[in-house]
């Protein structure tokens, strides 16, 4: 591997791994706030990218993404409410029996087949020897917004200060006047919503189908599960470690990149049961 290779494989690993981080801290996000494995995130981002490739032009996309992932956000309001003390059993298969729905309902609406979408800046950046899928930049600019509004959210305004409280312990939350539900129901629009927009931003490097969501929730819970379940910040480093594995790995054993991808990140989980990025204690009311 030579260094315009090692550039090439870097911008497309960083790209595709800002995607997943997006799905991360989407999922860690449902997690915090609810206690709930978001398992309906593969199925936003189909539908993201879906919403980007029969929009036509970018612009349109970015926008029916962000509706779609609005209101996948509301489905997944009332499952928290609808869920709240029900058993792990019965969550699970709530889940996945909705994901399966969905997934159906994506394929009547829009058929079987992939779809192309538009990119956002077609042609290469060229500088020297190394040239680089205009498109990836577009993309990491776009993640790298979209997850410093979500972390501004979070940790710098009163919503996201209060949203931590509920987290760390709803019941004392809701004992000194915390909207708990108000807030939790805002921690899961904003999750459906950087997952609608992941999809927009991975259908471009990729394509839009209606049958990716089991793949793509595999990528998201993993990148969320290596870098820490109760943690965003982890969330989306563990996407970004994943797009970096995923495209280095495909390098050297296209054939088993999953295999490898995986692998790493189990090993990973050996040496850190409880996420790369440990979750903090204190927290600010």
């Amino acid at each position: 591997m030579d260094l315009v290779q090692l550039f090439q494989l870097g911008a497309s690993g960083l790209a595709v791994g800002g995607v997943y981080a997006l799905a991360g801290l989407s999922v860690a996000l449902v997690y915090r706030a609810a206690r709930l494995f978001h398992l309906l995130v593969g199925e936003g981002l189909a539908l993201g990218g879906l919403a980007m490739a029969v929009a036509g032009a970018w612009e349109r996309g970015i926008l029916l993404a962000f509706l779609s992932g609005l209101a996948l956000g509301g489905v997944l309001v009332l499952l928290a409410r609808w869920l709240r003390d029900r058993e792990v059993a019965e969550v699970i298969v709530a889940f996945l029996g909705l994901s399966l729905a969905l997934k159906n309902a994506f394929i009547l609406l829009f058929g079987p087949a992939s779809r192309p979408a538009p990119a956002p800046w077609p042609g290469v950046w060229v500088v020297g020897e190394v040239a680089v899928n205009r498109t990836y930049l577009v993309v990491l600019g776009a993640v790298a917004l979209l997850v410093a509004l979500a972390f501004y959210l979070l940790e710098r305004t009163w919503i996201g200060r209060r949203l931590e409280a509920v987290a760390e312990d709803p019941v004392a939350a809701r004992v000194l006047g915390l909207p708990a539900s108000l807030l939790q129901g805002l921690a899961l629009l904003l999750a459906g919503v950087l997952g609608g927009m992941a999809g927009a931003l991975l259908a471009p490097l990729y394509y839009a189908s209606p049958t990716l969501g089991y793949l793509l929730l595999l990528k998201a819970v993993t990148a969320a599960i290596v870098g820490g379940l109760l943690s965003p910040l982890g969330a989306v480093v563990g996407g970004f470690a994943l797009g970096l594995a995923e495209s280095f790995g495909g390098f050297f054993a296209s054939a088993y990149r999953d295999a490898l991808v995986f692998g790493l990140m189990l090993l990973l989980l050996v040496f850190f049961p409880k996420g790369v990025v440990r979750e903090r204690t204190q927290t600010r009311v």
